[in-house]
């Protein structure tokens, strides 16, 4: 059998190791920054495309704060209802498109620019919403997963706390470094698609930067 195409191959067995992925990126975090990122996820391109219009959640992780509030409103992990929902949205786009550069976006600097404007969090659950009480996300940052001189997909965190430019390094190790067990795994197990390296770098150099905080 060939390399897992996305989405038609994917299983709950790739869904698992990818989750495990992220729980090693979380703590890499938290030791960075402290328990300031409240969730990881990653977004992956459909197979066999460098179009970005189609792209799908594939992996949610959550810190102990974070699973603590929902646990005790009684909620399931979003990410089994979220798994291969495929992703629409500004966010996935532009951090392709410039995809050297951490799109960072805040919810206490004046808004999120031409994104949608959405609640501090929300987390998603078969269909509806629910809200949390305490531990609230202030800001989002994403950046595109490059595998070999291909951007295949996003991996975002959400933050109680700005951490100025204090994680950029290590969000850079785990999204697009070749030694990091994300990008391993993916270039593996997977057919990736997504803009080459040559074409999305050009298309980065006449993008408008991320405002800085």
């Amino acid at each position: 059998m060939g390399p897992t195409r996305i989405p038609v191959d994917v299983s709950f067995e790739h869904y698992f190791a990818v989750k495990s992925i992220l729980e090693h990126a979380l703590e890499d975090f938290e030791r960075t920054i402290g328990r300031e990122p409240k969730w990881l996820t990653c977004r992956l391109n459909q197979s066999g495309t460098t179009s970005t219009d189609n792209a799908f959640f594939m992996g949610w992780v959550e810190s102990r704060s974070l699973q603590k509030i929902r646990i005790g409103l009684n909620k399931p992990d979003p990410g089994l209802f979220r798994f291969m929902d495929p992703v629409h949205g500004d966010t996935y786009k532009t951090a392709l498109t410039s995809p050297t550069q951490i799109l960072k976006q805040s919810w206490t600097s004046g808004g999120r620019g031409k994104l949608p404007q959405l609640p501090e969090l929300k987390l998603y659950r078969d269909g509806g919403f629910y809200s949390l009480t305490s531990g609230r996300e202030i800001c989002r940052q994403s950046i595109a997963i490059r595998v070999g001189n291909q951007f295949v997909g996003t991996l975002n965190t959400g933050l109680s706390k700005d951490p100025g430019n204090a994680l950029d390094n290590k969000f850079m190790e785990w999204s697009q470094s070749t030694t990091s067990e994300l990008v391993q795994y993916l270039k593996n197990e997977f057919e990736l698609g997504g803009p080459g390296g040559n074409a999305a770098t050009e298309k980065a150099k006449g993008a408008r930067p991320p405002k800085k905080r």
